[in-house]
């Protein structure tokens, strides 16, 4: 289980990156596939509650809780978590939902920092010129740009 501090350091950052990419690591044939979510809520506890889409009408069949996976990731943050645990089907069960609710159990949660690739300059000014809408005049010595 993680600590206190740390719980609320990943439930800070994870409401900055809001999507992730749900992974279902349940051994049965019937499961959820991989698919992009919005964290609705998050408490103290470690509990993640976001939406599924259906993969059919029908999901009595499917495991009530299982082992699950979630990439949180946004392009414009230097960083991304990965949380791992136990998921397990709250809400979405009868036959007209169309998503079904699932309330995830953070067990542990990596934090990965990553800095941004920077291009270098005259190889952005090149391809700004190149897809600008205004259309500019731009003169390229051969020795500048490589």
């Amino acid at each position: 289980m993680i600590s206190s501090p740390s719980l609320h350091f990943i439930n800070n950052n994870i409401k900055k990156l809001q999507t992730a990419i749900f992974y279902n690591f349940s051994d049965s044939i019937l499961r959820f596939p991989a698919c992009i979510i919005h964290e609705i809520s998050s408490d103290k506890n470690g509990q993640l509650l976001f939406l599924l889409q259906k993969p059919y009408r029908d999901i009595s069949d499917f495991d009530n809780s299982f082992a699950g996976q979630l990439h949180f990731y946004n392009k414009h943050f230097d960083y991304y978590i990965i949380v791992y645990g136990n998921a397990s089907i709250v809400g979405g069960k009868d036959l007209w939902a169309k998503e079904a609710q699932i309330s995830f159990n953070i067990v542990h949660a990596t934090y990965h920092h990553c800095q941004k690739l920077t291009t270098p300059r005259h190889l952005r000014d090149l391809i700004t010129g190149l897809f600008s809408h205004n259309k500019r005049r731009m003169t390229w010595e051969l020795n500048n740009v490589f």
